[in-house]
């Protein structure tokens, strides 16, 4: 697929710009998807050769063992009703064909950028506004929920300490590292632990991948801080550690009634949507309440509704993913890829942020920059 003067160069083009455009919308759930439910009919239309990598295997694998978790399901007119958490992954191979030319590649920094300025601005705003006057508020921008807006963060963040570190333009370097601490701002705020364990991951993973011992100083320096400082935050922060807090017992008993889902159905779990439905049925003792609508956590979540392939092809998802950023780890890209994706994936342990359609998309526009063909810009 090249970009010429050509009918087919054209709508090349409108396809590479439809998906930066689909990207740059993700915080509107609404727009990003008519911008790529256009890019796909262009790319129906063009017809590319996308090269059948790791990544690519293993989420058709995964679409796959989903579409014969939903055929096989205990209700299945009810697990027919979840076939877009399958079809949102169809995004993918869009993204690998379009983030391999170089107009998405070097666009996409200054998306990045727009979307945490606006975003980081936005809850420091909605902070003043709202918090005075109502301490238990939670940010969540320009998002139904503040889960979503944290795991945004947490991959623009990831996107842009790369960028900050690796990328070819140097104004853009110092921008992407203001912008990067600003998208920490609102993350703190907004009290989400999963997110927090994220950029801690993340952290982790720069410092290793580029010998970065100061991540890990600075990541540890911000956690003593919140510890000892007197705030909302730090309070949070120790509960991550507290056997007897409500939401940690909850989330237990959610893993354990998920694991007793996935043991009646190993093959292909429950069925997309089940969770919601029968979780009373499956509900362990030590559970806060007897209705949930996800487990939060992937693994466990896929287990319970779509079997134990349907898992393994996610866990080779996320390995290859991680495997290739950190091969590429030599440029913004793969180390973006491995940022975003470690701290997304790890902060998934914990928030069934796979189903989450807004961080799933910006999940595998990450992944496809870092592990698609392309000039590594």
């Amino acid at each position: 697929m090249t970009l010429d003067r050509s009918p087919e160069g054209r709508l090349a083009s409108v396809f590479v710009w439809l998906l930066v455009a689909g990207v740059a919308a993700a915080p509107s759930i609404a727009l990003s998807t008519i911008l790529y439910g256009l890019a796909f009919i262009a790319f129906l239309l063009l017809r590319p050769r996308v090269p059948l990598n790791a990544p690519l295997a293993f989420l058709i694998l995964l679409a796959l063992f989903s579409l014969a978790s939903v055929c096989a399901a205990v209700q299945p007119q009810r697990a027919w009703g979840h076939l877009g958490e399958v079809a949102n992954l169809a995004v993918f191979p869009m993204l690998l064909a379009g983030m391999a030319l170089r107009p998405a590649r070097w666009v996409l920094p200054w998306v990045f950028l727009g979307q945490t300025a606006l975003l980081g601005l936005w809850g420091l705003v909605e902070f003043g506004l709202k918090v005075p006057s109502d301490p238990a508020w939670r940010l969540r921008g320009p998002m139904s929920h503040y889960m979503t807006y944290s795991g945004i963060l947490v991959i623009l963040f990831c996107l842009l300490a790369a960028y900050a570190l690796l990328g070819q333009e140097r104004r853009l370097r110092r921008l992407s590292a203001v912008a990067a601490g600003l998208a920490l701002v609102p993350m703190i705020l907004n009290l989400t632990r999963n997110a927090w364990v994220g950029v801690l991951v993340a952290a982790v993973l720069l410092s290793l991948a580029r010998r970065k011992a100061w991540a890990l100083g600075i990541a540890a320096a911000a956690v003593a801080l919140l510890v000892l400082v007197p705030n909302p935050a730090g309070k949070r922060f120790l509960s991550i550690f507290d056997a007897a807090d409500p939401t940690n017992r909850d989330r237990v008993a959610m893993w354990k009634a998920g694991w007793a889902m996935a043991l009646e159905r190993p093959a292909t779990g429950q069925g997309p949507g089940a969770v919601r439905e029968d979780y009373l049925r499956f509900k362990r003792e030590g559970a806060v309440r007897d209705w949930v609508q996800h487990l939060h956590s992937n693994p466990v979540h896929l287990l319970a509704e779509r079997g134990f392939p349907a898992l393994a092809a996610y866990l080779g998802f996320v390995g290859a993913v991680l495997w290739t950023g950190w091969r590429r780890r030599d440029s913004w890209t793969g180390l973006g890829a491995l940022l975003a994706c470690g701290g997304i994936f790890a902060a998934g342990l914990f928030e069934y942020n796979f189903g989450d359609t807004e961080v799933l998309w910006l999940t595998l526009a990450a992944s496809a920059l870092g592990t698609g063909d392309g000039d590594g810009l």
